[in-house]
């Protein structure tokens, strides 16, 4: 697959002087999901992570159409944020972290809520699973956006009889804080 890959994305960059990571000319090059998640299976670590995290964000971006381009900037950076705040880390299934919080983004889109509560959603766990702090947020996205951030972060401390109950709670909680 990588043999191929190349051969096809050296065509493709004699054709059109473009610099892309094999991993995006893949996905391109692949008609169906299953084959070009298949080829990303085969991948480097490095270039499978970057073709989930730009999977993942293309699911995300096509959702915004509702949004200016300064919302979408905002959300851009909010993004960058997160996946340099989460960079090294994974999920159980070997995703990079970034793809839950993305995923999180994707919903809250679907939703039609505003720019902030979409960078809130791709922040989420930068507060508690790394070592940025809520006056980083604070200073790059806005007070809305940091005291969503903690807000969801504090859910954590809650204890519940089941899980259902968490999983009312927060949701609850997560209306209340937009």
């Amino acid at each position: 697959v990588e043999k191929l890959a190349s051969e096809k994305f050296t065509l493709a960059r004699d054709r059109t002087a473009s610099r892309a990571p094999v991993a995006k000319f893949i996905v391109l090059y692949f008609q169906t999901r299953a084959d070009a998640d298949a080829a990303a299976r085969d991948l480097p670590r490095r270039l499978r992570e970057q073709h989930q995290w730009h999977a993942g964000y293309r699911r995300l971006a096509a959702k915004l159409g509702y949004l200016n381009d300064e919302q979408r900037a905002k959300i851009d950076r909010a993004f960058e944020f997160g996946a340099r705040a989460h960079k090294g880390q994974t999920r159980a299934s070997g995703q990079p972290y970034i793809s839950h919080p993305t995923a999180v983004a994707a919903i809250v889109a679907e939703l039609r809520l505003d720019a902030e509560s979409i960078c809130a959603a791709l922040l989420h766990d930068v507060i508690e699973d790394t070592q940025m702090n809520a006056d980083q947020i604070r200073q790059e996205f806005g007070d809305d956006v940091a005291n969503i951030v903690v807000g969801v972060s504090k859910l954590d401390q809650l204890n519940f009889t089941s899980r259902g109950e968490a999983q009312v709670e927060s949701f609850r909680k997560m209306m209340l804080a937009m």
